[in-house]
């Protein structure tokens, strides 16, 4: 708590020039409220389906109840632009303090879309309300880890990159970029910088491949702990783009090495779970393989798990 996560979500939105972002496409034909592009939402215990999160159709009324009309009226915005071909910027829903409820619940219909997100994938609210949903759509969800909180399911941390924010003494308040330095950012453009154009040529350099391969997997099996394919393509797709993207860490390890090692952190360490002095022994191992071999942010995650 306090470590500026939903800052960051706003950040993120306030960058990408979201909130400059008001009536791009004319002539919707239905009516839509807003045309806000990032949407914070308060998750709240108890939702138990997208009920809760979105609304649902009420048989008796014949009309469609909403629990949230953002967030209908943005899957409303969503499914015109991918039937009209018109999808140009990037929308971003926040889900603040995700794991108040279980989010492989209130969230399911997103989750099992996310994985084949094509031109036929569609969220269905009942009746009606039978939505398109295009790649420009994406989720941010902030999380803390306490008695008050769900613990995240196994296939939603298959899905999700995991970001663990450090404690700081203080963090910066009310700051607000420049409106002059903010640019609408379109969707192509984020593709192109961050989405590799072929999964035919995701390898690894051979240093960060052969810590990958040969230390890494074989370690985290011996505590059963699998790399699912999922994973090791999420893993591989964010190399290649990341260890473009960064430069040399503190320590002087390349990029290629700081790339795996955020991977790690983000993607490997968060499946880990159990307990008992054998897994302590795995945990102190597994600590000094990430050292040994430079992964200097995996190897403190690990040890605050210890």
């Amino acid at each position: 708590p306090g470590c500026g996560k939903t800052s960051i979500c706003n950040i993120i939105a306030e960058v990408l020039g979201l909130n400059k972002i008001e009536k791009t496409i004319p002539n919707l034909g239905e009516h839509i409220d807003s045309f806000a592009r990032y949407i914070p939402v308060a998750v709240e215990r108890g939702w138990t389906s997208k009920r809760d999160f979105i609304g649902y159709f009420n048989p008796l009324s014949k009309t469609f109840d909403r629990s949230n009309r953002r967030i209908y009226d943005a899957l409303k915005l969503l499914d015109i632009e991918q039937k009209e071909d018109i999808a140009k910027y990037p929308f971003y829903i926040l889900l603040d303090e995700a794991n108040l409820s279980p989010m492989e619940y209130y969230w399911a219909d997103f989750m099992n879309i996310c994985d084949d997100l094509d031109s036929n994938c569609k969220i269905n609210l009942g009746e009606s309300s039978i939505f398109s949903i295009p790649e420009t759509l994406h989720f941010v969800a902030t999380i803390n880890n306490d008695h008050t909180t769900e613990t995240l399911s196994p296939r939603l941390i298959d899905r999700a990159w995991i970001i663990t924010l450090p404690q700081v003494a203080s963090i910066m308040v009310g700051a607000k970029i420049p409106q002059e330095q903010i640019e609408i950012i379109t969707w192509q453009s984020i593709k192109a910088a961050f989405i590799p154009e072929s999964d035919s040529a995701l390898v690894m350099s051979p240093e960060a491949q052969k810590v990958y391969d040969s230390i890494l997997i074989p370690h985290f099996r011996k505590a059963r702990i699998i790399v699912s394919p999922r994973t090791d393509l999420a893993i591989k797709r964010y190399w290649i783009v990341a260890s473009k993207r960064l430069e040399k860490d503190e320590y002087g390890n390349d990029s290629s090495i700081v790339a795996l090692d955020y991977a790690v952190a983000q993607k490997m360490l968060p499946k880990i779970t159990g307990n008992g002095d054998n897994y302590a022994k795995w945990l102190e191992d597994l600590r000094d393989i990430c050292s040994s071999n430079n992964l200097s942010i995996s190897a403190r995650l690990v040890k605050e798990i210890l």
